[in-house]
């Protein structure tokens, strides 16, 4: 069993809609697809079963059997478009598409060519040392306003103020993370 960190993935209205699950990474080698399956069956147990989480899906989960144990209906897989092999990466995201997951894209900018994914995604996460008004028009252009636009590592009001008016509405980070000022 690994240790689970549960961070909020918060909506515009600033409500919680949804959980993102990090799972601690073991020593060494790659994490054993079936014990990262059961340890998000049992964290999906302490959830609200309306609400949905992100998994971080590495190459050797993103090719398991396993995987497919965990209810598409609940759990939207999260892939790293920059880990190797990304036509292997790219064939097991349409397969896991077809068999009804969400996907979310971890980290996206325009200028790592990575648009054939945007087909496939549900949402996009970018980090927020980007320019977002940028990327916001450039998705906008690519894929129309159906694409969910979470802003990720929000440490601040100010960068959620300023993801906000880029046009996100998701909003991810250690800035949630901190007990609200009175």
């Amino acid at each position: 069993m690994r240790f689970v960190v549960r961070r909020p993935i918060f909506n515009y209205q600033e409500g919680v809609d949804g959980y993102e699950l990090n799972l601690e990474q073991p020593a060494t080698g790659e994490p054993d697809p079936a014990e990262t399956v059961a340890t998000v069956a049992i964290a999906l147990q302490r959830i609200p079963p309306q609400t949905r989480v992100t998994v971080g899906c590495g190459h050797s989960l993103l090719n398991s059997s396993a995987l497919r144990q965990l209810p598409p209906a609940r759990v939207v897989l999260a892939i790293d478009p920059h880990d190797e092999d990304p036509e292997e990466r790219l064939r097991a995201a349409r397969t896991l598409r077809e068999s009804g997951y969400s996907l979310t894209l971890l980290d996206f900018a325009p200028e790592l060519g990575i648009e054939k994914y945007l087909g496939l995604v549900d949402a996009v996460g970018v980090k927020t040392d980007r320019d977002l008004a940028v990327v916001s028009a450039y998705l906008q252009r690519i894929r129309g306003r159906t694409l969910r636009m979470i802003a990720r590592e929000v440490a601040t009001r100010a960068d959620w103020a300023v993801a906000e008016k880029a046009g996100f509405r998701y909003f991810h980070g250690a800035y949630f993370l901190q007990p609200a000022q009175e």
